[in-house]
């Protein structure tokens, strides 16, 4: 299976049709895909036998799963969800939620849909103004 271009449901999409088989997802600019890769335990092709390493602090990710948690299968669409998401990452530093894309790439690895996507990134870039 080959994800070329990915859109973000394209690693999800690709994953379930991948069972038992091999994926290569070649990533963009448009969605990078490294700690999406590192949420999946990917192998990184670059180093043959190493899964890919993750660039977000482990502060972040807890934070992250946390959120996930309450309302990430969801999308995150009710007001409570997005509040709970604000409140959680509102507490990081700005610095550890400087880097958006690594933060959608994250979130896909643990499965949050579509729009679930889009809500986060459009939180995270608020949180950050």
């Amino acid at each position: 299976m080959l994800a070329f271009v990915p859109s973000a449901g394209t690693p999800a999409f690709a994953q379930v049709h991948a069972q038992r088989g091999a994926l290569c997802v070649v990533e963009t600019k448009s969605t990078p895909l490294a700690e999406w890769a590192a949420a999946v335990s990917a192998e990184d092709l670059t180093s043959p036998g190493q899964t890919a390493k993750f660039s977000l602090a482990p502060e972040v990710r807890d934070r992250l799963d946390f959120t996930f948690g309450f309302g990430g299968s969801n999308g995150f669409v009710s007001p409570d969800e997005k509040a709970h998401v604000r409140r959680v990452l509102g507490d990081s530093s700005a610095e550890s939620l400087s880097d958006v894309d690594a933060i959608v790439g994250y979130m896909l690895g643990q499965g949050s849909p579509d729009y679930g996507i889009k809500n986060i990134k459009k939180i995270v870039e608020q949180i950050n103004r």
